[in-house]
Order: structure tokens, then C-alpha cells, then sequence
């Protein structure tokens, strides 16, 4: 408003949106699944997202070094394409993790993958409005992500998500525990 000298009444804000039929999966769960080698009996994480600093797979990997080996079936499928690529595979590898992390590249099925998934995570550490949480919301996800910028634009009650501060973690890891333990409160939060 002050670089342009605009009065308050003549800005409007369009917030992102997504279109309902593009979140429709064409591909059922369990066949997802069988594409990706990933049996039914399998706990999975989704995150979508260019895999950059910004984005956060780091942290991400961090959390579910935290907890793999409490859950032996935890698949993380990180959906994307970036210059991390080679420097989050080694450190999946040096976390212990790499046979749980799936890179996946980047993949036009989102909404078939989002069916997929038990959970979805945005490790953020910037964000404007993002597709992915809105896209996870309206396909029924239950969602752990960063408490920044326009996420919490988004989560406006409790319930709708879990969210959690930036560069943490223990915080992340905790959280996905507390779906992963409370499955109902996890399709609960979803429905939200």
C-alpha cells in the first residue's frame, strides 16, 4: 500500500485456490501403492515440493530418523525434483533412513499419491499459500506442518492440522507420532 500510495478499499487479496475435480484420484489406494512397491500394511508420509533449502526435507528426514524404528512399515514418499536431490540421498543414507525414503521426482498423479498417503508434511521454512497443504486439505489428509507465513493463513482452528514451529525436528517427529498413534483422530482431522 505505501510503495504505490493505495487506500485499504481498492486492494483485494485472491488466495490460492484448488479445483475440487483435479483433486480426484483416477487410480485407486491400494493400486497406488502396488505401482510403488509399497504394501497395504504400510504407514505413509507424503511430501510434495521442490526439493530445495526452502522446503525443508531435511528436517524431514531429521523426524523420521526420530521414529523409524518404531514403525517398521514407514514409507516417506518425497515428491519433487531440485538440486538437494543427491545431498538428501546421502543423507537419508547417513540417517539410517534410505530405505524408507522414496524419491519420486516430480510426478503429474499428485491426487492419486495424496489418496495414497496416510499423512502429509510440509517442513517449510517459507512459505506463501501452498498448493500442497490445500491440495492434502481438500483430498481429506490429515497434515503436520511448519507454523509459518501462509500456512497458518490456512490452519485458522484447531484440528485442522498440526502444525509445528520451523527447524524443529523433535516438534515434527512428535507430532507424527501423535496421528500415527490415533488413527481415528487422524481421519478426524482429515474430514476437518
Amino acid at each position: 500500500r505505501s510503495r504505490y500510495q493505495l487506500r485499504p478499499e481498492k486492494i483485494s487479496v485472491v488466495p490460492n485456490g484448488v479445483d475440487p475435480g483435479r483433486l480426484e484420484a483416477r487410480v485407486e489406494r491400494a493400486q497406488v501403492r502396488e505401482q510403488l512397491g509399497i504394501g497395504d500394511e504400510a504407514i505413509v508420509l507424503l511430501q510434495v515440493g521442490r526439493l530445495t533449502p526452502q522446503k525443508g526435507y531435511d528436517v524431514l528426514f531429521e523426524a523420521v530418523a526420530r521414529i523409524a524404528d518404531r514403525y517398521r512399515e514407514l514409507v516417506v514418499l518425497a515428491v519433487g525434483e531440485g538440486p538437494l536431490r543427491d545431498d538428501l540421498a546421502s543423507q537419508a543414507q547417513s540417517l539410517g533412513i534410505a530405505n524408507v525414503v522414496h524419491f519420486l521426482g516430480h510426478r503429474e498423479d499428485v491426487a492419486d499419491l495424496l489418496q495414497a498417503a496416510d499423512l502429509v508434511t510440509l517442513a517449510s521454512r517459507s512459505e506463501g499459500m501452498p498448493y500442497t497443504l490445500l491440495e492434502a486439505m481438500g483430498s481429506g489428509r490429515a497434515v503436520v506442518a511448519t507454523r509459518i507465513g501462509g500456512i497458518e493463513e490456512v490452519i485458522t482452528q484447531a484440528g485442522m492440522a498440526l502444525l509445528v514451529p520451523s527447524e524443529d525436528p523433535e516438534a515434527l517427529a512428535n507430532s507424527l507420532v501423535t496421528l500415527l498413534e490415533d488413527p481415528e483422530g487422524a481421519e478426524k482431522m482429515g474430514r476437518a
